[in-house]
């Protein structure tokens, strides 16, 4: 009941801020400032080839000192959504944005997406959609942007996650894999 609850209140929010066309968080990739330009941005997957039923997270595009992580669902049925919290190394990272993934526009749905402002490190993610998708394949639900400002690796972790399925329920039985973000 209490993951049901989460879900309610963060679908909620998200379409506070769709209805209310305000921002709602994380900006777009392209934010600039900070960080050291000699540094290189890279990240490592906990798990390069996860199975059916999974959501991970793995290494998009990276230039400089930024790098997009990508979390990707993998072979999902009736999907409208997830919630889930991602947790980095302040220290030596920093959250950049976010841009959609290609897993619901793809479909020609329009989801609605939900990143809040980065607090320590810890950011509560959703993405809702009001049409069911199913994924065959690796497909992108959101793309995240980080910047290197240190040298050294942290690892990313994804919590408090659930997919949701067409009844708005969590689907189960999904894997969950994070990852490390790596300044060299």
């Amino acid at each position: 009941m209490k993951s049901v609850n989460r879900v309610v209140t963060i679908l909620s929010l998200l379409a506070v801020v769709f209805l209310t066309a305000c921002g709602g968080g994380g900006g777009d990739v392209a934010s600039s400032g900070g960080g050291s330009s000699l540094l290189a941005a890279s990240f490592s997957a906990d798990e390069q080839n996860p199975g059916q039923n999974s959501v991970s997270l793995q290494e998009g595009s990276s230039s400089g000192n930024r790098v997009t992580v990508l979390v990707q669902v993998t072979d999902t049925v009736n999907l409208t959504g997830g919630t889930f919290d991602v947790t980095y190394d302040p220290a030596r990272f920093t959250y950049m944005g976010s841009s959609a993934g290609d897993l619901f526009e793809s479909s020609g749905v329009t989801p609605i997406y939900g990143v809040n402002e980065p607090v320590s490190g810890h950011l509560v993610i959703g993405v809702g959609s009001a049409t069911a998708v199913g994924v065959n394949g690796a497909e992108t639900l959101i793309r995240l942007s980080f910047r290197a400002d240190a040298q050294g690796s942290g690892q990313v972790v994804l919590d408090l996650a659930d997919l949701l399925g067409a009844s708005g329920q969590a689907v189960p039985g999904v894997a969950w894999f994070g990852g490390t973000l790596i300044g060299t």
